[in-house]
């Protein structure tokens, strides 16, 4: 992360912590050995997220489709029902 940190600076680049998160992928067993991780940039701690969208994709720490379906799901019930 200095070196992330170090690169913005010398480009004259500002990093927004408040839109930064950060995931940690593996199996649930593997997972569980890493609960007190932490990242920071100068002093100031970037959350950690269980799961994150992108491109319209949610995607979880273990890299299961049951969260995305999940939302899709939702969505389309939203939409039928505005139909219906």
């Amino acid at each position: 992360m200095a070196t992330i940190s170090n690169w913005f600076s010398s480009d004259l680049l500002t990093l927004n912590i408040s839109k930064c998160n950060f995931v940690i992928f593996g199996n649930s067993r593997k997972l569980k050995l890493v609960n007190d991780v932490s990242l920071e940039v100068n002093s100031t701690a970037i959350d950690r997220s269980d799961s994150f969208k992108y491109l319209g994709v949610v995607i979880n720490q273990t890299m299961s489709w049951s969260e995305h379906i999940d939302t899709i799901s939702t969505k389309i019930n939203q939409r039928i029902g505005m139909i219906k």
